[in-house]
Order: structure tokens, then C-alpha cells, then sequence
């Protein structure tokens, strides 16, 4: 957590300095829809490799879930509620609190009792303890697990983060 505390502190200077000597909006001249979509791209296909094993892990929860984060998140995302577009915006947490539920009708109703240990280790949502393991409430403070460490290699890996979110939101305002 330390050495995440670091790295996020330098990549966020770096966008800051991107961000307020107006060199990002110099650079971003140079970038078009077309250049910018294979990168974008690239790199979520980068990450397709850590997020769909998880899925592939419990396929009764988790094809649902991208199921309906398709949906909500690309065919209904106009879908307005008083002049807010409550789906364009809060489609993935309005997905896992839907998932969740239905993970935990899956779980009460039985559907894992006789199906193996990997199984119901991956699915059930009382075998993981994260309700209640987690405290209702907690402030977080500055600093909480210590001074922050700096290490290259994450800061490298976080700037990269950063880099990739500036090309994004480039790329959705010159839409």
C-alpha cells in the first residue's frame, strides 16, 4: 500500500503538470478518433487476460454480469432520469449491486451446496467473508499505512495508467 501511495503521488503530479501547463491540449491536436481507438483498444485487449479467467471462474455470475453491462452500459445509456443520464454514468456500480444480489439469491437459494470446493469458493458470496470482514464505516486519512515508498517500476506503471486515461478522455470529448 506504501509503494501504491507513491506511485500514485507521482503519476498524479504528472498529470497535474500535463494538466495545467496546457501541454496535454498541445499534444492532443496531434491525435485523432482514428489513432486514438487502436490504442485504446490495445490496451484493453492488454487487460482482457486478468479480467475474463475471473469470470470463466464462475460462469453462472459472471456471464450475467457482462451480459448486462453491455446493456446497460451501451444500449441504454440515453436512458434518462430527469434530464440524468444515470446508466451512461453508474452502469458498472448499478451492475454489481444487481450481481451481487443475484449472487446472493444464488447462494441462499442453494445452488452451490453440492457442487465442488473451487466452485463454491469462486461463487458463493458467504465463503469470501467481505461483508462481514469490512467495517460499515471508515474515514480514510492521509498517510494511514505509513510514509510512502517510491519505487520505479509502479511509478512507470501508474504513469502509463494516467497516460492511458488522458488518451481516453481525449478521445470521448473529440467525439
Amino acid at each position: 500500500m506504501r509503494a501504491i501511495q507513491g506511485a500514485l503521488i507521482v503519476s498524479s503530479s504528472i498529470q497535474i503538470i500535463l494538466g495545467y501547463s496546457q501541454l496535454w491540449g498541445i499534444f492532443s491536436r496531434f491525435f485523432s478518433p482514428l489513432g486514438m481507438a487502436p490504442v485504446v483498444a490495445l490496451l484493453g485487449f492488454g487487460l482482457f487476460e486478468r479480467g475474463f479467467p475471473v469470470v470463466g471462474r464462475c460462469v453462472e455470475v459472471g456471464l450475467p454480469m457482462l451480459i448486462l453491462f453491455v446493456v446497460l452500459s451501451q444500449y441504454l445509456k440515453n436512458v434518462q432520469i430527469r434530464e440524468i443520464p444515470i446508466l451512461e454514468r453508474f452502469s458498472l456500480f448499478i451492475c454489481i449491486a444487481l450481481v451481487w444480489a443475484y449472487a446472493q439469491i444464488l447462494t441462499s437459494g442453494g445452488a452451490y451446496n453440492h457442487s465442488t470446493e473451487v466452485t463454491q469458493i469462486n461463487c458463493r458470496t458467504d465463503r469470501a467473508n467481505l461483508i462481514s470482514s469490512a467495517p460499515w464505516i471508515k474515514i480514510p486519512y492521509p498517510l494511514q499505512w505509513g510514509a510512502p515508498t517510491f519505487s520505479a517500476g509502479q511509478s512507470f506503471g501508474m504513469v502509463s495508467a494516467v497516460l492511458v486515461s488522458l488518451i481516453e478522455v481525449t478521445s470521448l470529448i473529440a467525439r
